[in-house]
This record gives C-alpha cells, sequence and structure tokens, in this order.
C-alpha cells in the first residue's frame, strides 16, 4: 500500500486494498510484501492485473473501529495450544502446517515456535491451503538460498545490463518486471 500511495498520492488519506484473482477465480487480497511476491510469481506476466478497492472512509475515521476488529469471533475455530472454542480478537494461523491455529494470548506467550503464522483479524478472510502451501516453499526456498556459498556462484550466459560484465559472478539481481535485465552484486 505505501508504494501505491507514493505513485498515487490521493490515496494516501483514504483506506484501500489490493487484490488479485488466483487460478482458481478467487479474489485474494495483498497485505503484505510476501503476498504481493506470491501474487507476482502466481500470475502470468508479463502484465499483472491487481485491483485497489477505494473505501469510502478516511484512515483517521477507521482507527474509531480498530477495537471493533479485538471483539471478533472466528467460529469454528479453536486454539491449537489451549483449546479455547471460538477463537476472539486475533486469530494466527500457521503457514508450514495444514490445520494449526493460536488465539492471541497463546500467540504471546510464544506457543508453535519456529513457524511463521499468519494474522488473521477478520473471520471473513479465509484463504486457501494453496497459499500457505506457496507461502511456506517460499520461505524455504529462501532460506536455502542463505544457507548456500553464492559469493562463488557463477551464472553463465548472463551479462549485467549495467557494466556488460559477462558471466555475472556472486550475487545476480533479476528485474521482476523486465523480461531480460540481470544485474551484478557491484552495480
Amino acid at each position: 500500500q505505501e508504494k501505491l500511495c507514493a505513485v498515487f498520492p490521493e490515496l494516501q488519506e483514504k483506506m484501500f486494498s489490493v487484490s488479485w484473482t488466483d487460478e482458481d477465480g478467487d479474489m485474494v487480497t495483498i497485505a503484505t510484501d510476501e503476498e504481493l511476491i506470491i501474487a507476482l510469481t502466481e500470475m502470468a506476466g508479463p502484465i499483472y492485473k491487481m485491483v485497489a478497492d477505494v473505501k469510502n472512509q478516511q484512515k483517521n475515521e477507521n482507527n474509531k473501529n480498530n477495537s471493533n476488529q479485538e471483539s471478533q469471533i472466528h467460529l469454528g475455530v479453536a486454539c491449537d495450544a489451549c483449546g479455547k472454542q471460538p477463537i476472539e480478537g486475533h486469530r494466527y494461523k500457521c503457514v508450514v502446517c495444514d490445520d494449526y491455529d493460536l488465539c492471541g494470548s497463546c500467540k504471546a506467550d510464544g506457543h508453535h515456535p519456529g513457524h511463521n503464522m499468519m494474522k488473521i483479524a477478520k473471520p471473513v478472510n479465509v484463504f486457501s491451503q494453496r497459499l500457505f502451501n506457496r507461502i511456506h516453499k517460499m520461505q524455504e526456498s529462501e532460506s536455502n538460498k542463505n544457507n548456500c556459498s553464492q559469493e562463488s556462484e557463477t551464472h553463465p550466459g548472463v551479462a549485467c545490463d549495467a557494466c556488460d560484465k559477462q558471466p555475472i559472478e556472486g550475487h545476480r539481481y533479476k528485474c521482476v518486471v523486465c523480461d531480460d535485465y540481470d544485474l551484478c552484486g557491484s552495480c
């Protein structure tokens, strides 16, 4: 949303959400950079269609409604740590496990360490398991990249579009928008 506000300054004082349509025809809301990356990898390029839904109320009007979110009830969802059912307030869904949820208290107490949790404020936000599987795969992929020694990696046949160094050695930066634009770690 910050990126959109920079491009469209009139959105700075408005409440809005950004979404995209997945391959099943479901509208998926983008709330984080990670969800944006998922959207960009799932959509077929080179043109990426996203929808910005602008609400009628201003941002500061919404602050009055924030206390309302704490009283949200997630019917049919139980906390897997303490057994509380239904979960009231924020629900935390594990992005690794198929069916693991925590209430706000158990999340604050540090239950289910080592797995990333997605905060769900409104019960109407239903996320497909496919989304969580995709997030988990991306996290594993990133973890594997961080564990590898990329400094010694060579990218044969790939030239830096800024300094023309070929092949790129070490870190390679590939543009996610352009079809063929790469930079070396120096550029």
